[in-house]
């Protein structure tokens, strides 16, 4: 298995500093200590507005996504343990179990029911032609709820009326 590509080999731009407030920001989730263990002059008056640059929000997802990418095998051998161990409370083993069925997509979450004309699959993951039925179902949608607000001429009179009225 190959390792990813670092940061700054995907974001050359960015700095060390901003670089590390990233690695930070992602561990942590407080701005203001990421831009303080970075270095920055001011981190209670810069971490929030680091985190807003788009770069560095671009890094942060990036960073983010891979954490979560490390940690999910984690977690899932945790939840396992918890399913598998007879000593644990039935209710937590019945959770687990809910758990891994329901990130597996053999059950749905009951809050969230799915949708036979495929509506609970994410975007990112149709097809053009999906995607292009779902812009086009959208748009007869919204122009069903337009309306109509050109000004009425009478033949008898050349003033407009506003059917709004």
């Amino acid at each position: 298995m190959t390792k990813p590509p670092a940061l700054r080999d995907l974001m050359p731009e960015m700095t060390d500093r901003e670089d590390e407030f990233v690695s930070h920001f992602v561990r942590l989730g407080d701005a203001n200590e990421a831009a303080k263990l970075a270095g920055y002059a001011q981190p209670d008056v810069q971490g929030r507005a680091i985190a807003r640059r788009p770069r560095i929000a671009a890094a942060i997802r990036i960073e983010t996504t891979r954490r979560l990418q490390h940690m999910a095998p984690v977690a899932l051998t945790v939840l396992d343990k918890v399913m598998q161990d007879e000593k644990a409370p039935a209710g937590a083993r019945v959770d687990a179990a809910k758990t891994i069925l329901d990130r597996a997509a053999y059950v749905s979450d009951p809050k969230r029911p799915g949708r036979s004309d495929g509506t609970d699959v994410p975007l990112a993951e149709r097809s053009i032609q999906e995607l292009e039925r779902l812009v086009e179902q959208l748009e007869a949608q919204r122009a069903a709820q337009a309306v109509d607000i050109t000004p009425v001429i009478r033949d008898d009179d050349e003033q407009a009326l506003d059917p709004l009225e």
